[in-house]
């Protein structure tokens, strides 16, 4: 019997021939894959770290023209972050369709990434309520950090690296609302 051949990619299903006349062989979904580097890549530690950072940038400086108060203390140091984390949604998610196809299927990636950014500010949001979450930014950028340490030796699915995208977009978004908030007092 010969060797299966790479055939095409529909559907996201990765299409075997065993020659040119015989029976289609249909593998399981592409972004079940994983990926697995050499070296550690710079694009996924650089790149959401700095949308992160970008977008709570750019709410940071442009919420006091906007003019918007609150009697609650809460609610004001709040709201420039709750902004940022807004912004990031769209601005995050759009810009996954210009990862690398070795990554694997989008839309998996896309699913990671939402799923680390709602578990990466939410508790954050509610901290209020909760003593232990109003530290939440902490454990955040502590897991991301020890995440990204081995993130790239193993062949992860494809959801993970996903969720390892959205956890560096939101330790940009906590870093940049800390930077940018103490250069701005």
């Amino acid at each position: 019997m010969t060797p299966l051949i790479p055939f095409d990619r529909t559907a996201g299903y990765l299409v075997y021939q065993v020659d040119r006349r015989g029976p289609i062989v249909i593998e399981g979904r592409l972004g079940q894959r994983g990926v697995k580097w050499e070296k550690p890549p710079l694009w996924p530690v650089a790149g959401p770290s700095l949308t992160g950072f970008a977008c709570a940038a750019i709410t940071f400086i442009s919420w006091p023209r906007l003019g918007v108060e609150f009697d609650s203390l809460y609610l004001s140091d709040i709201a420039p972050l709750a902004l940022s984390w807004l912004l990031l949604w769209p601005v995050g998610l759009i810009l996954l369709n210009w990862i690398p196809e070795e990554v694997g299927d989008v839309n998996e990636v896309r699913k990671g990434a939402a799923a680390a950014l709602l578990a990466g500010f939410l508790p954050q949001l509610f901290g209020v309520a909760l003593f232990f979450c109003a530290f939440w930014f902490l454990l955040v950028i502590g897991s991301w950090i020890f995440i990204s340490t081995y993130q790239w030796k193993y062949n992860f699915p494809t959801f993970r690296t996903g969720f390892w995208l959205g956890h560096g977009a939101m330790v940009g978004c906590y870093v940049g609302a800390f930077v940018i908030g103490m250069l701005m007092r």
